[in-house]
C-alpha cells in the first residue's frame, strides 16, 4: 500500500501544473479531476480487496474458535499439568508433569532435567504411587 500512495502522490504532483485550461473552482483542469478519480478508484477496489481478505480470515477465526469451545464442552476439563510433592509437610521436592498437547507427550521437569514420560506413569505418580 505504501507504494501505491507514493504512486499517488507522484502523480497527483505532477498532473497539477499551470494547465491553462483549468475548469471548477479549485483550479484544476478536467483531465486532473479525472485522474484524481481514477487514481482513487484503484485505491478503493484494493481497499475493497483487502476487507474480503480480512473477512475470511475472520470467518476461519471463529470456526476455530467455535471448534476449540466445542471440545471444552465435551470434556469435564484438559489436563494440561500435575505439580508433584515428594516429601513430608516441613520438606520435601516439588517437580510437574507438562502436556504438550501438539504432540500429545508428556514432559517431567525436575529441576534442570527435562525428561518424557508416558502418560500411565504421570498418572500413576499423580495417586501417589
Amino acid at each position: 500500500r505504501s507504494q501505491f500512495l507514493a504512486d499517488f502522490s507522484k502523480v497527483a504532483v505532477e498532473n497539477l501544473d499551470d494547465d491553462p485550461s483549468v475548469q471548477g473552482d479549485m483550479g484544476y483542469s478536467s483531465d486532473q479531476i479525472q485522474a484524481s478519480i481514477n487514481m482513487m478508484g484503484a485505491y478503493q477496489s484494493q481497499v475493497d480487496k483487502d476487507i474480503h481478505e480480512l473477512e475470511e480470515k475472520l470467518g476461519e477465526l471463529k470456526q476455530q474458535v467455535m471448534f476449540c469451545n466445542q471440545q471444552m464442552r465435551d470434556h469435564n476439563y484438559l489436563l494440561h499439568s500435575i505439580i508433584i510433592h515428594k516429601g513430608s509437610a516441613n520438606s520435601g521436592h516439588y517437580y510437574a508433569f507438562i502436556k504438550d498437547h501438539e504432540s500429545e507427550k508428556w514432559w517431567r521437569y525436575n529441576d534442570s532435567r527435562v525428561t518424557e514420560e508416558t502418560e500411565e506413569r504421570v498418572l500413576k505418580e499423580a495417586e501417589g504411587g
